[in-house]
């Protein structure tokens, strides 16, 4: 029997910390909601689903407004690492661990792309970034060190692992989404799914636990 959908509406108490401009990216992880946004933060918020959402810190900061985020959750939920990408060439990370009294967070970055970072995707150790500088990166969080680079003709505005698998997708500028196995060849794609009639230009790609890839335009 297929359960009926039951929608809740939470925000932050007016005298909670809340941005101040567009939400960018957002995270659940357990009773927790991570935000992002062009405001250059990042919040903290729980419970969930019962509201209204407090502000739990800690609040992390950037130097240029956030454009995605994705968590990486570690043993028991007392540890994560929040990957995040801005509107320059880095991205930060933040291991955010529970201890006595709140929560600590110590920050680092990923240093390789000469161009604006658009999307990030996480999947275990592994962070997979596209970037204006027409690449896409795949690093190692362990090792804090970028693996592979694959080169686009184009700005690339998205990047997504597939689930279970060494496969991954990217959606170019030039309105083609390709297709790379990681273990074969990162100079040429495995597929290319080009989308006819469509102005240059971003567009959407999502996919799903079983593998399968949508594309938009």
């Amino acid at each position: 029997m297929i359960q009926p959908l039951r929608f809740l509406c939470s925000e932050p108490s007016a005298a909670e910390r809340r941005h101040t401009g567009p939400v960018t990216g957002l995270a659940i992880i357990g009773t927790r909601l991570i935000s992002a946004g062009q405001d250059q933060r990042i919040l903290n918020f729980e419970p969930l689903p019962k509201g209204p959402l407090q502000f739990k810190g800690p609040e992390l900061r950037a130097t240029a407004p956030f454009t995605d985020l994705q968590v990486v959750v570690g043993d028991e939920l007392t540890k994560v690492v929040i990957v995040a990408a801005c509107r320059d060439n880095d991205i930060r990370l933040w291991e955010v661990q529970n201890v006595t009294g709140g929560r600590t967070a110590a920050e680092s970055s990923l240093v390789g792309h000469s161009g604006p970072v658009c999307s990030v995707d996480a999947k275990q150790t592994f962070v997979l970034s596209a970037s204006m500088d027409c690449t896409a990166r795949v690093w190692d969080l362990q090792a804090r060190s970028e693996v592979i680079a694959a080169g686009h003709p184009r700005e690339v505005s998205r990047a997504l692992f597939f689930p279970r698998s060494t496969l991954c997708a990217t959606q170019c500028k030039d309105s083609a989404t390709r297709v790379w196995d990681l273990r074969q060849s990162v100079h040429k794609p495995s597929y290319v799914i080009q989308e006819l009639g469509h102005a240059h230009g971003p567009g959407s790609i999502a996919i799903n636990e079983n593998g399968f890839l949508a594309t938009g335009h």
